[in-house]
């Protein structure tokens, strides 16, 4: 029987939107460069807010429409990491996710 030493690949999760990609795959590339072994992924999800864009944010839920799809994939471990801009952050749960890292702007 025969065992694998690979390490398992981790996974970024993030919006689909094309920005989120963009920087999602700026993060996949950063990482693989500090950790050229690790082997990384992404995964792109659709949230309520971008599904529902012709609503005020606050009539149905705030900011916690962008991510909160994202947060329970991570909560379930469907995901290892999750990149947001800024501004879509909304404190979500403190317990389970922090912000570990700010790239700088172009």
């Amino acid at each position: 029987m025969s065992t694998s030493n690979s390490p398992r690949t981790i996974t970024l999760a993030s919006r689909a939107s094309q920005l989120a990609q963009i920087q999602t795959n700026i993060v996949r590339d950063a990482l693989s460069a500090k950790f050229p072994t690790q082997p990384f992924e992404t995964s792109f999800m659709s949230t309520g807010g971008d599904q529902n864009q012709s609503q005020a944010l606050y009539l149905i839920g705030g900011k916690a429409l962008w991510t909160k799809e994202l947060e329970v994939a991570l909560k379930e471990n469907a995901v290892d990491m999750l990149v947001h801009a800024s501004p879509d952050q909304h404190g979500g749960d403190q317990n389970h996710s922090q912000a570990l890292r700010h790239l700088q702007r172009g």
